[in-house]
């Protein structure tokens, strides 16, 4: 169960970027639209195989050009970067977030999938 964020920590800036083939594919889909009524809880929904269903949300593939625009438009220095997904992903998107200035030390990822 997702728990939600105000509750968790109230004010506290946090953004979710989730890339999923379809919005069908979106785990927890309804819980994590809700939590983003929460204006510190940033949300950008990526669908790979479908249009976007909201402002902000993308359907590319997560790469630099895409990590520089949600960052841009969050507004805030990640103090945590958290990355999940199969090795070709985080590599990516581990790359994206240092090229962005965002600091080695406070990546941390979980890679699933062969060598």
């Amino acid at each position: 169960m997702l728990r939600h964020r105000a509750t968790a920590a109230p004010g506290v800036p946090a953004l979710l970027v989730y890339s999923s083939r379809t919005w069908e594919d979106i785990i927890y889909r309804d819980e994590l639209l809700a939590a983003a009524r929460d204006a510190a809880f940033g949300l950008v929904l990526i669908t790979t195989r479908g249009a976007p269903r909201r402002d902000g949300d993308d359907t590319r593939r997560l790469d630099r050009t895409l990590v520089s625009e949600v960052l841009a438009r969050w507004g805030h220095a990640p103090k945590h970067a958290y990355v999940c997904g199969a090795n070709g992903f985080v590599e990516t998107a581990t790359s994206a977030l240092v090229a962005e200035s965002v600091p080695a030390a406070v990546i941390r990822a979980e890679r699933y999938g062969g060598a």
